[in-house]
């Protein structure tokens, strides 16, 4: 249900044009679950789409280190 929501809200805002919203809303939702790894991912899409490269990989190999088994944040690895 969190992941549902919250990708919801990040395309939302994002096909609004609210990057700052939704860098604001990613990094608590990081702090509020540290050990959940797809929120950690989702704040790296949102560098990857502000073109921020090193803060997307940190985040993607964040969600990596939580969650070794969550396929969609090695893919952009390969890219950045």
């Amino acid at each position: 249900m969190l992941v549902d929501v919250a990708e919801q809200y990040k395309n939302l805002l994002i096909k609004n044009g609210q990057f700052d919203r939704a860098r604001q809303f990613f990094e608590a939702m990081v702090k509020q679950h540290p050990d959940h790894a797809y929120p950690f991912h989702l704040l790296g899409e949102l560098f990857l789409l502000e073109n921020e490269l090193e803060l997307a990989a940190d985040a993607f190999r964040r969600a990596i280190s939580i969650d070794s088994r969550l396929m969609t944040a090695y893919l952009p690895l390969v890219h950045i």
